[in-house]
């Protein structure tokens, strides 16, 4: 009976024990469980904001670049430029009556193909790999859409990165620049329509007051000095049938140029 009984002690013992140990891994289990849900939400957030950030860097490049050539990014072989000095050339977006602006939603097609082509070089996974991280990508495809007080840049991007099996997977990414672009496009057309009007009027309608503010005398119509806008626009003499323009707005406490030149008609006497 004592050895019985001494048994039954020790196989209580045992099943205290594998009770307790059991209870312990799968106590650890559901903490690493916890830890491993909460380290793909932290990950994934961090991902997605360095994914953002090259996006609205390469977008904002991309809508810089556009300014700077008359809202080109890619130029056609019959289009026009002027080199105004060594550091600037210039499309020509009025000749003489003709506009050569593009529309907006070939400039929103030409800057989703530059991020499509440019992001690559912003985006480097090297510090995830060096913890360790596994990094896959795919390709990426670019929308972009012009508003007149922002720019929305959507991409979908297939992206995933594991670390053992912990995995953190996304494709869609959305950013918007504040950038009046569509506002300074309307003002850019408004301002080449201006013009062909104003080369369609003699050289006699223009004001006394404008004569004593030259340093020549173009050989063109300044009947578009007298107009006003709701953006600033500024503009210049290049030579006697040349003249050189700039749309600027605020962009992120900088300043935003759209900047074109406009080739008019010889002034005709009367």
């Amino acid at each position: 009976m004592q050895k019985r009984g001494a048994v039954t002690v020790f196989i209580i013992l045992a099943l205290l024990i594998v009770f307790s140990f059991s209870a312990y891994f799968i106590a650890r289990s559901n903490v690493g469980a916890d830890k491993k849900a909460d380290f793909d939400t932290a990950y994934a957030d961090s991902l997605r904001n360095y994914i953002d950030s090259c996006l609205k860097d390469t977008t904002s490049d991309g809508l810089v670049y556009a300014g700077m050539n008359g809202g080109y990014v890619y130029f056609p072989l019959d289009l026009q430029r002027i080199n105004i000095n060594s550091n600037l050339k210039l499309s020509v977006l009025y000749n003489q009556g003709k506009k050569s602006l593009l529309p907006l939603p070939e400039i929103e097609r030409q800057l989703a193909l530059y991020v499509e082509e440019k992001l690559q070089f912003c985006i480097d996974f090297s510090s995830f790999e060096e913890q360790r991280y596994a990094v896959e990508d795919g390709e990426v495809e670019a929308n972009i859409t012009i508003g007149d007080e922002s720019v929305l840049a959507k991409i979908v991007y297939p992206v995933n990165i594991s670390k053992g099996e912990k995995i953190v997977k996304m494709d869609e990414f959305t950013i918007t620049v504040p950038l009046r672009f569509g506002k300074i496009y309307k003002t850019v057309n408004q301002t080449l329509s201006d013009l062909a009007y104003s080369d369609s009027k003699p050289a006699w309608e223009l004001e006394e007051k404008v004569w004593p503010y030259l340093a020549g005398e173009p050989g063109y119509s300044l009947n578009f000095i007298l107009n006003s806008y709701d953006m600033n626009v500024s503009y210049d003499f290049f030579d006697e049938q040349v003249s050189i323009w700039s749309v600027s707005d605020d962009f992120d406490g900088d300043i935003y140029r759209f900047s074109f030149a406009a080739v008019h008609p010889l002034k005709r006497e009367v």
